[in-house]
């Protein structure tokens, strides 16, 4: 401040005189300093981030400090990530402070105020598929059934993880691949089609594993699927890949089949010669479904009385003193499972009057083939023996003759010398032969 300040005296003449003073005001911290927010006010966001990003956060905050002012700025200093902040709403509570500086005086004020940083999701996890990896489904099902888990049972979709939230935890389901193992254990690999649901099994875009078709557990009794879950709708897209299994259930719907007899009305046949407790033939049928017990029963026919049936092996054994002649058997197959099914079929039994003992059976043929072999071999090696003896004849008659006209039939050189039915001896170099034969060029004693 400048002031000029005058003076004068009472004299006469009055004298004056005047002087120009500058005046210093020194100040005193005498006010509080104020923080103003900017326009969103104390709450921020940021989306979190990596190391090194020094992203700021909001705008600059306004500080006045009387007739100061200043900013401040809130920057990253570290890696933000949310999946692992484990703070309560993702929301960072930060305390701002400001003071001035202390005057001659020793006074010295501040002031403080709260920011709130909310830490927004960015999209940098990839959805996983978790288990259970293990369904099933009940074969003869409707087109558009569902399969459910097994452990825990009952579930219906197929269970993932993702850290991320919001849009960016928003999966889709997509089946890649199809495969089926058949009857023999083979993986069979289905042919990709135009489109998914032209498979056996389809994956929805929510997690749902279901038939496109009714299923034979008798064709496919399981099968693998690819499925791929995928971030459909965030930015980046991210993905990954699992392999499920579903079970086929097996549901009785097939009915014993019998092996033998092949067809109704067949017919074996047996000797007369049987004994009491003898098995002459057995019953055998299969069921393809998984967990028939197959047992057989004996329900009516003309050879109910002769013979009885082993309810568990199919055994047919006699009981009754048989005569020639033809015996009906009418049999039953049951598989004793749930909604239990059975077959019926018949067989004949034809009692002959070849001779022996022992089993001997034969099935839809008329003639034991093992007595008609063995005929066979025993004629065959009858007929090799006569026709080596008939050699051995003509080859001892050319060696006489030979022998007769050498020795005036007196000697024996060379040849077989005697008579064969007096002299069983033979000469092995000429004749190959010791079997004692009359001699047709001998003349009669």
């Amino acid at each position: 401040l400048v002031a000029e300040i005058r003076c004068h005296d009472g004299g006469r003449p009055p004298l004056k005189a005047s002087e120009v003073v500058r005046v210093q005001v020194v100040g005193r911290n005498e006010f509080q300093p104020s923080i103003q927010l900017s326009e969103k006010g104390s709450y921020k966001t940021i989306e979190e981030t990596h190391p090194g990003g020094g992203v700021q956060i909001g705008n600059p905050l306004l500080t006045e400090l009387g007739a100061t002012t200043a900013t401040a700025v809130i920057r990253v200093a570290t890696t933000i990530d949310r999946d692992t902040l484990n703070a309560p709403g993702d929301l960072l509570h930060f305390t701002v402070t400001v003071a001035d500086t202390e005057d001659s005086a020793g006074s010295r004020h501040s002031a403080s105020t709260t920011v709130t940083v909310s830490v927004i999701d960015a999209n940098d996890n990839a959805p996983r598929i978790q288990p259970p990896l293990l369904f099933q489904l009940k074969e003869s099902e409707k087109a558009g059934a569902l399969a459910t888990s097994v452990h825990p049972r009952g579930a219906a979709k197929i269970a993932f993880d993702d850290a991320d939230q919001g849009i960016n935890a928003r999966v889709a389901f997509r089946l890649l691949a199809l495969s089926g193992r058949n009857g023999t254990g083979q993986r069979v690999a289905f042919p990709l089609p135009g489109r998914p649901s032209r498979w056996p099994l389809n994956v929805t875009e929510d997690g749902q594993i279901r038939a496109t078709e009714s299923l034979d557990r008798e064709e496919f009794y399981e099968y693998q699927l690819t499925v791929a879950i995928v971030n459909h709708v965030a930015s980046p897209q991210l993905s990954s890949v699992a392999e499920l299994i579903v079970q086929v259930l097996d549901v009785n719907d097939n009915s014993p089949e019998f092996v033998f007899p092949p067809r109704r009305g067949a017919s074996i046949s047996i000797s007369a010669g049987h004994r009491l407790g003898d098995e002459v033939t057995r019953i055998e049928a299969r069921d393809r479904d998984e967990f028939s017990n197959i047992t057989y029963t004996l329900v009516g026919g003309s050879g109910s009385a002769f013979f009885e049936l082993d309810r568990f092996s199919g055994q047919v054994r006699l009981v009754h003193e048989l005569s020639p002649g033809q015996h009906e058997l009418v049999i039953r197959a049951d598989d004793n499972v749930e909604y239990s099914r059975s077959v019926q079929t018949s067989l004949f039994i034809n009692v002959t009057h070849y001779g022996g003992l022992g089993i001997g059976q034969l099935k839809d043929v008329h003639v034991n083939l093992s007595i008609i072999v063995g005929m066979i071999i025993v004629t065959g090696v009858v007929s090799v023996g006569l026709v080596s003896a008939i050699v051995c004849v003509r080859r001892r008659s050319q060696s006489r003759g030979s022998g007769s006209g050498s020795s005036g039939g007196g000697g024996h050189h060379g040849g077989c010398g005697g008579s064969l039915s007096s002299s069983p001896e033979c000469d092995k170099d000429h004749c190959q032969c010791r079997a004692s034969l009359p001699d047709p060029d001998a003349a009669d004693p």
